[in-house]
């Protein structure tokens, strides 16, 4: 095994940007071990960035199937997955016409889109040096087991592929579909893009909330049944909650990145010990929401009463953090991941062996 060579290069150089998308070279890989941003130009992103090239046969990668299930994060796919299947289980429940032809080619589209976002997400990560400083993501841009012009290109294909299974949607609910998908778009361009994204702005945990929340469902809704109702919109801000939860204690645990003034974020606003009693707080927002929506109609209790005990399992976790360096961030973000899930199918069970059960 070859001793690793290394070389260090100037943000403003021009070999800089090949380097980070790994196409200066067919034979090696290079891996960002070390930033130092130049104070005058925080905010710009300025600095000197120490690589490690490696030889692409030396690099100990798993086969390339994990290497892109890793990349996808199959675990976060539930934050469009799961209010998709409780939406449909709403319709379902509230015996609504469905046009069963639009229902597969939404749910993969919006599925695809997720996967998209998290393509790009990482790529302009890794351009913009956010995750040089502490690893973070998937790891697979880190460690070289990809390299960055790769995720932009699967991203690409899976955005052309989503908006492709979205056509027939577009073509039966013109009117406000086409509005719906002008937002989504917008906004996962906005997330994940390099120049203009609200994340890096600080607006990542609202742009969740309403991409995998209140806009998600009512636009499913819509697009499958031609409907809208208030229910509808409970569902979306449950789980747009849920999401921004997620996203939120995440941000713990960049907060080390965004010392160093490479990305604002709402945690970073309002400070650690701050967020943790607010975010210990706000989860009991999901029962109350469900209980609250009981009044229109009483499935909803049910429902409420399943997700107590799962809600205050993680106001506990979040509780204990200690620090946002501390390991049981990551079990708390695990844990609200697991909460999403499993909100997700509670609420499905329920609404199906309710309308079972009424019928």
């Amino acid at each position: 095994m070859s001793e690793p060579r290394w070389i260090t290069l100037n943000s403003r150089d021009p070999d800089y940007l090949a380097y980070l998308r790994g196409t200066f070279s067919e034979s090696l890989r290079a891996m960002p071990m070390h930033r130092q941003v130049e104070m005058k130009s925080q905010k710009k992103g300025y600095g000197e960035v120490v690589f490690q090239l490696r030889p692409l046969s030396e690099l100990q990668s798993p086969q390339p199937w994990k290497v892109w299930l890793q990349a996808v994060r199959w675990s976060y796919l539930t934050f469009s997955l799961s209010p998709m299947l409780a939406a449909l289980a709403m319709v379902y429940a509230k015996d609504w016409s469905m046009n069963f032809a639009l229902i597969m080619p939404s749910l993969i589209g919006v599925l695809l889109l997720q996967i998209a976002a998290h393509f790009f997400n990482d790529y302009y990560d890794h351009i913009k040096g956010v995750d040089h400083v502490r690893w973070r993501g998937n790891w697979v841009l880190q460690k070289g087991w990809l390299p960055a012009h790769a995720l932009q290109k699967a991203g690409i294909f899976c955005a052309g592929l989503a908006v492709a299974l979205g056509m027939p949607a577009l073509f039966f609910n013109p009117q406000l579909i086409v509005g719906i998908g002008l937002l989504l778009a917008v906004g996962i361009l906005e997330f994940t893009s390099n120049r203009f994204g609200l994340k890096y702005l600080g607006f990542g945990e609202l742009t969740l909330f309403l991409l995998t929340g209140p806009l998600l469902s009512v636009g499913l809704v819509w697009t499958i049944a031609g409907r809208f109702d208030v229910d509808v919109v409970f569902l979306g801000l449950i789980f747009g909650l849920l999401t921004a939860f997620v996203y939120y204690l995440k941000n713990f645990e960049e907060m080390v990145v965004e010392t160093r003034g490479l990305q604002p974020s709402l945690a970073r606003l309002v400070g650690f010990y701050k967020s943790r009693t607010c975010l210990g707080r706000i989860v009991w927002l999901v029962p109350v929401l469900m209980v609250f929506a009981g009044l229109r109609w009483h499935a909803w209790l049910v429902v409420s009463f399943f997700s107590v005990f799962p809600v205050w399992a993680l106001a506990r976790a979040v509780k204990s953090i200690s620090s946002c360096l501390s390991s049981q961030v990551g079990r708390a973000r695990r844990q609200g991941i697991r909460l999403h899930f499993v909100c997700g199918w509670i609420m499905i069970l329920c609404f199906v062996s309710i309308s079972i059960y009424w019928r």
